[in-house]
């Protein structure tokens, strides 16, 4: 009998099917139609499928623009009658947040070095940007109203700077992934304006092009396929690579770099078969949960408000000191 899936469970590895795992580098146009293509051979129904319906292909910015690049040269018939390519909004989460915390590293090293007591790194990964960002947010919000209010209208370039990214760069890059998963499609199209902007101004490789062209695929979208357009509305929040990526997470626990090809696509499969198993497991093993608790949410806040209040009434003691301290010819 046929169940109706709620977006709940299509958002799920359980929901989801390995069609096939092979060997790729994936840096060229060549390279994704040969993946392709080897993927029609190995799944007849996935072909006579493709002949009736289109489907989106959501991913990173070489699986986006390397499918897009065959369709537009025509290159396979398979790609370009059937196959949708978006930019995948979990990637663009996982930049956006990692150039906020790079660019405004100043910043960011002096609330880590205060909050955590140890230095930031150079590159952060990814658990650190997010909290970093996190602690920035939550702490700002503990203070943000008096701090507004004492300030005004107070235009002096080193407050101006610091209430830039707390008021604009922050929730924007903050929120960005909960709002496309909320599926709310005019509002994310609103939103994803304004990373685009960032993406521009900061002049970040690749997604400042791919942002824009999200967007006026959208516009194309909603007037020339209308279909697609309206199940777009429905089903946004699933046109992301983020299910992919957590497979290859844990296909890169499962394995080593001396594994052949053969080897990585049998444990892929292994994998992919146990998913009918996590219900079974679940009834025997505890459910972890992954988080930080709400004590260390309160004091991770609290250390950094009482930051960002040292930080400005430092703000405030430098007020009208600004001077030019260098020029060029």
């Amino acid at each position: 009998m046929y169940k109706e899936l709620s977006n709940e469970e299509l958002s799920t590895l359980e929901t989801c099917q390995l069609l096939s795992e092979h060997e790729q580098s994936l840096k060229s146009a060549q390279n994704y139609k040969d993946c392709f293509q080897k993927l029609l051979q190995e799944c007849p129904p996935l072909r006579n499928y493709l002949e009736k319906n289109v489907i989106p292909w959501p991913a990173d910015w070489p699986g986006w623009y390397y499918p897009k690049k065959n369709i537009a040269l025509g290159k396979c018939n398979y790609l370009r009658q059937s196959v949708i390519p978006e930019q995948g909004q979990f990637h663009v989460s996982l930049n956006a947040a990692e150039d906020t915390v790079i660019i405004f590293k100043h910043f960011f090293d002096m609330l880590f070095k205060t909050v955590f007591g140890t230095d930031l790194p150079q590159k952060p990964k990814p658990y650190k940007v997010t909290l970093c960002l996190t602690a920035a947010l939550l702490g700002w919000l503990q203070i943000r109203e008096k701090v507004m209010q004492k300030f005004g209208i107070c235009k002096d370039h080193e407050y101006v700077s610091v209430i830039y990214l707390l008021e604009h760069v922050l929730p924007l890059v903050f929120f960005q992934y909960n709002i496309f998963r909320g599926g709310d499609i005019l509002e994310y199209e609103n939103l994803m304006v304004q990373v685009a902007v960032l993406f521009i101004c900061w002049e970040i490789r690749h997604y400042n092009k791919s942002t824009l062209s999200f967007l006026s695929d959208m516009d194309y979208q909603r007037v020339f396929l209308p279909d697609y357009w309206s199940k777009k509305l429905q089903f946004l929040s699933l046109i992301t690579e983020k299910k992919v990526e957590i497979f290859h997470s844990l296909l890169r626990e499962h394995t080593r770099e001396h594994n052949d090809a053969k080897s990585l696509s049998e444990t892929a499969k292994v994998i992919a078969s146990c998913g009918f198993l996590s219900a079974f497991k679940e009834a025997f093993v505890p459910f972890y949960h992954r988080g930080i608790s709400d004590n260390n949410l309160w004091l991770l806040t609290g250390k950094t408000a009482e930051f960002l209040l040292k930080l400005f009434q430092k703000i405030t003691s430098n007020s009208g000191k600004a001077h030019k301290v260098c020029s060029w010819s």
